[in-house]
């Protein structure tokens, strides 16, 4: 069975795969193996680092010692490095408390003992790809975030000097026809200073936790439901 963690998978989701046991690679290759699920593989470390330079993987599942200049945890400082949004699974067949603790203390994912089960092996890498996920729309809601503060901000800023020239354009120039140019400006300048807090309320619901929706709604009976319940 593969349900396990076929819905924490996406279009061109990437995994990597390091081990220098033919036989371990194998068995994670077919163990993950989904139509959407891109599986690449690495006998070394050395072999696996120009594909982390050059790739970008949502997950990296790597055995820990290795033969070359480039072992597990080498490999695990590289990716954190470049990427550190990707997800690292440590693999071993040589368990130690001196490892452990440390690469899952610096962002390790897991730590998993060979030989494992196949059902433990799809946890781990479904829980890896929802973290993933998760992680980057929380990235995205605070770059939208700070796009609308900073968008707001410019805004508002010149609203308050613009107001001013305003007044002392209809004051330095009386006459019907500057007052109604002058009224229709400040009807504009108002209007925009309204969708700007408009703006920044909303950023500020969403940032609490409320959810926003627009419908019509029957002023008359919510005034009623607030009066009856306050």
């Amino acid at each position: 069975m593969k349900i396990k963690h076929l819905a924490t998978m996406t279009e061109n989701t990437r995994i990597l795969i390091v081990d220098d046991e033919p036989a371990v690679l194998e068995v994670c290759r077919r163990t993950l193996a989904a139509p959407d699920c891109r599986i690449e593989t690495a006998a070394t470390g050395d072999e696996a680092l120009p594909l982390i330079q050059t790739g970008d993987y949502d997950l990296v599942l790597t055995d820990l010692l290795m033969p070359g200049t480039v072992d597990g945890r080498g490999l695990f400082d590289e990716v954190k490095r470049r990427a550190p949004s990707t997800g690292v699974i440590i693999m071993t067949g040589c368990p130690s408390l001196d490892t452990a603790i440390p690469l899952l203390k610096n962002g390790a994912l897991d730590y998993l003992l060979k030989p494992f089960d196949r059902d433990l092996l799809r946890t781990a890498v479904a829980h890896g790809l929802s973290k993933r996920r998760l992680s980057q729309e929380q990235d995205l809601e605070e770059m939208k975030e700070a796009f609308l503060t900073r968008v707001s901000h410019e805004l508002r800023t010149p609203l308050a000097p613009l107001f001013l020239v305003l007044d002392q354009i209809q004051k330095a120039a009386p006459g019907a026809k500057i007052g109604v140019l002058c009224e229709l400006i400040g009807e504009r300048l108002r209007r925009l200073q309204e969708v700007i807090e408009n703006v920044l309320l909303f950023s500020d619901l969403k940032r609490s936790g409320y959810e926003c929706s627009r419908k019509e709604t029957n002023a008359r009976e919510l005034l009623e439901k607030v009066i009856v319940r306050y």
